[in-house]
């Protein structure tokens, strides 16, 4: 949505309309209607000039006391430009008002050049090695270097003291750094 129709009712009076004399959209908008008072009816067509050109849900829309209520309008842009006349109206008609619409075609600039090149598939980056992306991750270095100094510090420990339980501990530990670098380099 390009932009918002700002309407007020029962603002000034009862069945009051408070509408800009003019509004100029590029593409679809919302008629914005606050409502300050009492429920109410608001009746919304166009005039000839303009009807080719939007389209709306319905005319007819009942609005409860102290709410907002948001219409989209949908805008033609092959149609644009093209000017013309929105009414509104309250209180079964005692109360009409018109808006100047204009609307305007949308800068090409802003477009989105829609060809056959869109369906062609784009070319994708190459996944890095694992060996680049080791050497790419600093804390992967850093946990290599633990792994390493505590596989070293296993060995040292299982060569002072032979007990089955030291050696059990480290084949739990080499078990455990060779999972935490799998998964480590599998996520990656």
């Amino acid at each position: 949505m390009s932009a918002s129709l700002d309407v007020v009712v029962n603002r000034s009076q009862p069945n009051g309309l408070d509408v800009p004399s003019a509004f100029e959209a590029t593409g679809d908008f919302v008629l914005s209607v606050t409502n300050d008072g009492k429920p109410v009816h608001l009746h919304v067509n166009c005039d000839d000039d303009i009807a080719p050109a939007v389209s709306f849900e319905t005319g007819n829309h009942f609005i409860p006391r102290e709410n907002t209520f948001e219409l989209p309008i949908r805008v033609d842009e092959a149609a644009a430009p093209r000017r013309g006349k929105l009414r509104l109206s309250v209180g079964y008609g005692s109360e009409v008002r018109y808006v100047d619409l204009r609307l305007t075609e949308p800068d090409p600039r802003d477009r989105v050049r829609v060809d056959e090149s869109l369906s062609k598939p784009q070319p994708r980056e190459r996944p890095t090695t694992v060996s680049a992306r080791i050497l790419s991750d600093v804390g992967v270095i850093a946990l290599l270097v633990v792994a390493v100094l505590a596989l070293i510090a296993g060995g040292i420990t299982l060569a002072t003291i032979t007990t089955p339980m030291v050696g059990a501990l480290l084949v739990i530990v080499v078990g455990l750094l060779a999972v935490g670098i799998y998964a480590l380099l599998s996520a990656s």
